[in-house]
């Protein structure tokens, strides 16, 4: 991988669209945390998800300055969104997903679904191979 460089911009860039993209949700998850007695309604797993779901997305914005820095925190910090964003489904370059509003073509809502699954995986592999390479 010569052009490593260009990778952890790719990377910044990419988290910083999907905080934009995501920032109505951000905001939304800090309100309910503020107003303390909507938290005090929830279950333990929502109060959970909630606290942990609003983290996730307290940290792209801290990756992204953590990947223009190329500081080798930003990939590690990597590891632990990954998981996160499956399960949020909050994808790398989850912008496509977008594309299937105006094609309204269930198979190519798929095809964009897979094609964010496989772009999260291949960040995966990249930033697993910087960090070997140290």
């Amino acid at each position: 991988m010569k052009n490593k460089n260009g990778f952890y911009i790719l990377f910044a860039l990419l988290d910083l669209i999907t905080f934009i993209i995501g920032i109505s949700v951000f905001i939304a998850l800090a309100n309910q945390i503020i107003d303390f007695h909507s938290l005090i309604h929830l279950s333990v797993v929502q109060f959970v998800s909630t606290i942990v779901q609003f983290l996730f997305y307290l940290s792209l914005p801290i990756s992204f300055v953590l990947l223009l820095s190329q500081k080798k925190l930003a990939l590690t910090l990597y590891y632990g969104q990954f998981v996160l964003r499956l399960i949020y489904r909050v994808f790398s370059i989850g912008f496509i997903l977008y594309l299937g509003q105006y094609i309204k073509n269930e198979t190519f809502a798929s095809l964009l679904l897979i094609t964010a699954y496989a772009g999260e995986v291949i960040r995966l592999i990249i930033t697993f191979l910087f960090l070997k390479k140290g």
